[in-house]
């Protein structure tokens, strides 16, 4: 796996790449879902399948590939480009741990080992012609954002259908801290579009990650999108989460999600 970092600020902005094998990337272009009475629907023209869905729960039992590429995702070494990416940013580096199933586990890494524990998830995102997501920082309890895009031939490098990434005026970021991810909108951020500027977007390429630290600067978006009639804009969002629960809720959640989900 090799990390590059694009940019320290205002959040830290980084790819890993050789981190799959190409054969596993060719096979998840071609059983990434398009179903959309898989997905979700959010404002703005996004469809999402979610980590703990039914139909994500579906989706990797038939796909040996996208199972694969979970696993990836959720390896020590990730962990570890965490630590590097804080240390870019000039942070204290933290001692991190997956989640498990096992409260006892939880217990050990949290308790003996000192480690923050951290939960990942995945979600699937498909937007149509016309779709948008607004500038935002991203949720409170994340620190840690990747995106897998999974081209169309056409669209491969791209920036037209990359995430969009945003800095401002000087004398103006205070102004725009957003810890809290309240997203753009006039009333709360009426002068954002004067001050702020786009200062990098994502080249949409396959096979590799593009990743930022969420902080209180992180504002991205993606900027409306053209798209001929039957194309998407597809990738994989993959997000990791601060648990600060207690050691045996992991557990109990994921009862209740397969109870849910029935």
């Amino acid at each position: 796996m090799k990390i590059d970092i694009l940019f320290k600020s205002p959040c830290v902005v980084f790819t890993l790449s050789d981190i799959f094998e190409p054969s596993v990337i060719e096979a998840c272009l071609e059983q990434f879902p398009t179903d959309k009475n898989l997905f979700q629907s959010d404002e703005g023209g996004k469809h999402r399948i979610e980590h703990y869905s039914r139909a994500m729960a579906k989706l990797l039992s038939q796909s040996a590939h996208w199972r694969s590429v979970c696993r990836r995702l959720s390896a020590d070494d990730i962990l570890s480009c965490l630590n590097h990416m804080e240390i870019a940013e000039g942070r204290e580096p933290r001692r991190y741990a997956w989640e498990s199933l096992n409260p006892i586990v939880n217990f050990v890494n949290r308790h003996i080992g000192n480690r923050q524990l951290v939960r990942q998830t995945i979600e699937f995102s498909l937007l149509d012609d016309g779709a948008f997501l607004v500038p935002h920082t991203d949720s409170k309890n994340k620190i840690l954002t990747m995106m897998l895009y999974v081209p169309e031939q056409q669209q491969c490098g791209s920036v037209d259908y990359g995430t969009a990434f945003h800095d401002f005026a000087d004398g103006t970021h205070k102004k725009y801290e957003n810890f809290g991810n309240i997203h753009f909108n006039e009333r709360d951020f009426p002068d954002f579009q004067s001050d702020s500027r786009i200062i990098f977007r994502t080249p949409f390429s396959k096979g590799v990650l593009y990743g930022f630290l969420k902080n209180s600067h992180s504002w991205h978006s993606v900027p409306k999108i053209n798209l001929r009639d039957g194309e998407y804009r597809r990738s994989v969002n993959i997000n990791v989460y601060t648990m600060n629960e207690s050691i045996i809720s992991t557990l109990w959640a994921r009862i209740k999600r397969i109870i849910k989900n029935q």
